[in-house]
């Protein structure tokens, strides 16, 4: 999540493309239309992709970014950044995990190569992260004794039933 200081700085490189005039309120407004997942790399580079990209040289008005097209190129640049299902098989079989503990794994590594680690620190971060983890089943519900009423119900009672064995 990028704070008010770090979005200023990313409003002054627009400027640099578009000249726009920035106000501590145009400042503000990013801060809260930019997603949780921006970071401050990722949202600079979708700044000079946008400003780079081929379609816009051919008009003569040319648009501003705005963080609607910052969230977009962000989320576009963190989904280049997953593996395939075999090399995650290949970086996590090493490290010997449990299943519970291998399952936690994945989805930190992941994670962390979304947000931009590099290969070797999310998988030891992942590592870090899952060791001693369990998953926990839900707890049982209680169950319901029977109890029968012996008039016309004696086709459905056991000998335990009738003697009150078990109580």
């Amino acid at each position: 999540m990028m704070n008010p200081t770090q979005t200023g700085m990313l409003l002054q490189k627009a400027s640099d493309f578009d000249g726009r005039n920035l106000t501590q309120t145009m400042v503000d407004s990013w801060c809260e239309a930019l997603r949780d997942y921006v970071t401050v790399e990722d949202a600079k580079r979708a700044v000079v992709d946008f400003y780079g990209d081929p379609k816009w040289s051919e008009g003569s008005r040319r648009p501003w970014i705005m963080p609607a097209d910052v969230n977009a190129r962000v989320k576009r640049i963190r989904e280049t950044r997953s593996i395939d299902e075999s090399r995650m098989q290949q970086l996590l079989e090493p490290c010997e995990l449990k299943a519970d503990e291998a399952w936690l794994a994945r989805r930190k590594l992941l994670a962390n190569l979304r947000d931009g680690l590099s290969e070797s620190q999310a998988v030891s971060n992942a590592v870090e992260q899952s060791r001693g983890y369990q998953i926990t089943a839900k707890p049982e519900k209680p169950r319901k004794q029977k109890q029968y009423h012996f008039a016309g119900r004696i086709d459905k009672m056991t000998l335990n039933d009738v003697i009150g064995a078990g109580k």
